[in-house]
């Protein structure tokens, strides 16, 4: 819903009056004194939260919040409908409405009348009496000063040094810490307000856990964190970089602290400034000779074109797994890369307006019909055939009105299957085909079902094992050749081949049987970076991927670098271009940070597999 609210200010001493329209959303807003009250009063006699306005069916009803309802002609009220003619006041403010315009669901006319002067001679006045009551300016300057010293330095210095672990307080005892999500929080009491008075900011959220906990990042007061407090519980963290391969990025000698600040807030206390990268990259062959990379200055301005992993043919291993060549390629929209993924797949056909068929009529699918985002954000979940294509490419198998179920990607069931259907309608009789053997054509009983047939798949096996060696021949014959049929029709024309790639191959008897190719579909098209779906949600998806316009499966519908740019520029804040915001810094798989981390390491590790096991867990 929308509210126009149009504010009428009267001035003081003047017939001006200032007029300001602002439209509200929502059907509820809060009346008062108060900042985040989305109609406020500056009025001292108003109470924060003085009244609600509703909208409901385009009436605009205002009800009381506070002991000082509201004013209407007919007295003091708890409840008004300004809709229905009449006005409202609070104090020196009133209200009116009328009827809804310029897209709004409903006007409120707000007329602030000016505040009442003050006699001038009760300020004089009131002058007069502090000077004969309060002491001398120097002597409150002093007490004050005393104050301010008392209350915000020595008071907050003794709290901070008084916390359990810090020099003037008590020890920490080891055998009331308990494990809360994997990482150690002492049963320690909150700061006081003074303290927190004192702290520079809040902890991110990483550390949420240890934020009661001073000591174990400050061990001695008015000293930086030192490397030991912070290994103390990353005892395992490796190092940035292989220092044998980049020896510039080295952190030998340099303190966790110099890159890693907290108390900003956040999710992790990591160094996102671009600075920290371009140091060495905006001229990377002065730091790696040999490095291959490309100079980078900024996102906006000098970034290498995006090297997508496009995947350009799909074998199957020894295990019969589907296994796809990959091939790291750069992504020239004018010259798009080709994929081979064994799919075959026309988003065009699917996004088509107005809908495309299926067994319950057109359906209007959307992106989020088939991809969906997995846990945590990052990645479209893999696509299930079942799940995401089923409901309308139906596995079935549909002859003279009985409508079979197939399994997917299991080719000599379905070749079973037909071949047992086939089976059953033989020794039923009654096949009309000119084709078909007399064996076949003769009446025998009454038609077969779906639950029949699901049920005696064995009997018929077994009936046709009964018939006469030339019947018997000529029944199995007649099933296999209609079944081959139906086979090069499901997988060559309809069902699979319109998905699937196809192809026909002889067994070890000599016998035409069907295999559908292996298809595998990219889900990490930049494996060299990271990228999170969950802060584009409010995007449209085609903004960044042309899928409508995609009538090939071997398109990539990956945005170009510019189509990035259009949100992710330096100079914005909506929108950051941060070198970490797609790039891992740590590289997984190194030695423990530096060799003089290393020794840190080391002794952190023996004195966790000396140490008793008294910790609690919960």
């Amino acid at each position: 819903m929308k509210l126009l609210l149009v504010t009428l200010r009267k001035r003081a001493g003047s017939d001006d009056v200032s007029r300001r329209e602002t439209i509200l959303d929502g059907a509820e807003f809060k009346v008062g004194r108060a900042v985040s009250s989305e109609i406020n009063l500056s009025d001292i006699d108003i109470d924060y939260h003085h009244a609600t306005v509703r909208i409901d069916g385009g009436q605009v009803r205002m009800s009381a919040e506070s002991e000082g309802g509201i004013s209407a002609q007919s007295g003091r009220v708890n409840e008004a409908n300004l809709s229905a003619g009449g006005s409202v006041a609070i104090g020196r403010y009133t209200f009116t409405a009328e009827p809804g315009r310029d897209g709004a669901d409903a006007v409120m006319v707000l007329e602030e009348a000016p505040a009442a002067p003050v006699a001038s001679g009760a300020k004089r006045k009131g002058k007069r009496d502090l000077e004969q009551v309060l002491p001398s300016r120097r002597l409150l300057g002093w007490v004050f000063s005393l104050a301010v010293i008392g209350i915000f330095v020595v008071w907050p210095m003794t709290d901070v040094l008084q916390r359990p672990g810090m020099p003037g307080g008590p020890a920490v005892n080891t055998s009331e810490i308990k494990l809360v999500d994997g990482m150690a929080r002492k049963d320690l009491p909150k700061p006081s307000p003074m303290e927190i008075a004192w702290s520079s900011g809040p902890l991110s959220d990483v550390h949420k856990l240890i934020e009661n906990d001073c000591a174990a990042c400050h061990v001695s007061p008015f000293e930086m964190t030192a490397d030991n407090a912070c290994l103390s519980c990353h005892a395992n963290t490796q190092n940035h970089a292989d220092v044998q391969t980049h020896p510039a990025v080295s952190l030998d000698n340099t303190r966790c602290g110099s890159c890693h600040k907290e108390h900003n807030g956040g999710a992790s206390p990591v160094e996102t400034a671009i600075t920290e990268c371009t140091n060495c990259h905006q001229d990377i062959k002065t730091v790696s000779a040999k490095s291959e990379l490309e100079n980078i200055t900024s996102f906006e301005t000098q970034h290498p074109i995006f090297q997508l992993a496009v995947i350009t043919g799909v074998e199957q291993d020894e295990s019969g797994e589907p296994m796809a060549s990959v091939s790291r390629t750069r992504f020239n929209p004018d010259q798009p890369p080709v994929e081979k993924s064994g799919l075959k797949f026309p988003h065009s056909k699917h996004l088509v307006e107005g809908g495309m068929k299926s067994p319950n009529g057109r359906v209007q699918l959307q992106c989020a019909s088939c991809h969906q985002l997995e846990a945590g954000g990052a990645l479209m979940r893999p696509i299930d055939m079942e799940r995401d294509c089923g409901g309308c490419h139906r596995m079935e198998f549909d002859a003279a009105g009985l409508k079979r179920p197939l399994p997917h990607a299991e080719e000599d069931e379905i070749a079973r299957v037909i071949e047992t259907y086939f089976l059953a309608a033989a020794m039923e009789g009654g096949v009309t085909s000119a084709a078909a053997p007399p064996a076949v054509k003769r009446k025998r009983k009454k038609r077969i079902t779906l639950e029949e047939l699901e049920q005696q798949q064995q009997q018929t096996q077994q009936a046709v094992a009964q018939l006469s060696d030339s019947d018997r021949g000529l029944t199995i014959e007649w099933a296999r050749k209609e079944t081959l049929v139906q086979m090069d029709a499901l997988f060559g024309v309809r069902l699979c081949g319109t998905c699937h790639e196809a192809q026909k191959f002889p067994d070890e008897k000599g016998e035409e049987r069907w295999k559908v190719l292996p298809a595998v579909l990219q889900r990490h098209w930049m494996p060299k970076a990271r990228f999170d779906h969950t802060p584009h949600l409010s995007m449209d998806c085609t903004g960044c991927h042309n899928a409508p316009e995609s009538a090939k499966s071997e398109d990539v519908l990956m945005p170009a670098m510019d189509v990035c740019r259009d949100c992710h520029v330096d100079a914005q804040q909506t929108a950051g271009a941060d070198c970490v915001s797609c790039h891992e810094y740590h590289v997984p798989g190194r030695e423990p940070m530096s060799p003089a981390h290393a020794e840190l390491y080391q002794a952190r590790a023996d004195a966790r597999q000396r140490a008793p096991k008294t910790v609690a867990q919960k």
